[in-house]
This record gives structure tokens, sequence and C-alpha cells, in this order.
């Protein structure tokens, strides 16, 4: 089933004029290229564009220029490797902030759970409070008749 998206930028990056432009892809390939945008921290679905196509020209440069595919092959590969270590480092940051927040949740449940505790505490020294002043209410009551 083809849909119809519109490439649309969130906001303006650069003083390149940007134009709303249909494009027909399935509602899978749509998700998807929402997913990539917000995944791989693009601003806008052109930027994601801009790079897939770049990474396809490069790809193709050492067939252009065969007498530096080898100097094309080792960049490709130390960038393939960057971008290894950048997603590696991004994953871990991830990783450590959803440690963090859980740590922090856990904490506040906590807080909650003794907060809890120490107003039934609470309540139940005020009833304990009331009794002993009925108690000795009474008591004080039994004397005066005497």
């Amino acid at each position: 089933m083809d849909t119809t998206t519109t490439v649309v930028p969130k906001e303006a990056t650069d003083a390149k004029k940007l134009k709303t432009t249909s494009m027909k892809l399935s509602a899978d390939t749509q998700e998807k290229l929402r997913e990539l945008v917000a995944s791989m921290s693009f601003k806008t679905q052109d930027e994601l564009l801009q790079f897939l196509i770049s990474q396809l020209t490069f790809a193709g440069c050492s067939e252009h220029v065969p007498n530096r595919s080898q100097a094309v092959a080792e960049v490709q590969s130390l960038f393939k490797r960057l971008l290894d270590k950048y997603t590696e480092n991004f994953d871990m940051a991830n990783d450590i902030a959803q440690v963090y927040e859980d740590k922090i949740t856990e904490i506040q449940k906590n807080f909650q759970e003794k907060i809890h505790q120490l107003e039934e505490k609470n309540q139940q020294l005020e009833r304990d409070n009331l009794t002993l002043k009925e108690a000795l209410d009474r008591v004080g009551g039994e004397r005066s008749k005497q």
C-alpha cells in the first residue's frame, strides 16, 4: 500500500530554502524514516536524506577514481569506525541516563513509602495519645468522686 508523505523540515537549519515535496512511500518506510530522523539526531528528514545520498555517492567514488580506490576504501573504513564509535558512545550515554533515571525513580518510590510509613505511625501515635488522654480523664474522674 502506497501512501504519500511530505518531507518537511521541523525548523530551518541553514540558509538553504527547503520546499515541501511529496514522495510515494509505504507506511513502513515512512515510519522507518521518522524513526531514523529521531534516533540519529537529525533535525529534519531532509538532513537524513542528504546524509544517505552522500553515503551512496561516497560508496561509488572508488568506481569513478580507480587509481585512488585504496584511499577511498581507507577513508570509508575510517568513517565507518568513527560512526560505529559515535553510535556506541551515544548508546552508552543513553544507557547511563536510563540507569540514573531508574535509580531516581527507585529513590522517589522509597521516599514515598517512608513518608507513608511515617504518616501511619503518626496516626497510630495520635490514636494512642487520645486513648491515654481518655484513660487519664477516667482515672482523674474516679479520684474526684472519692
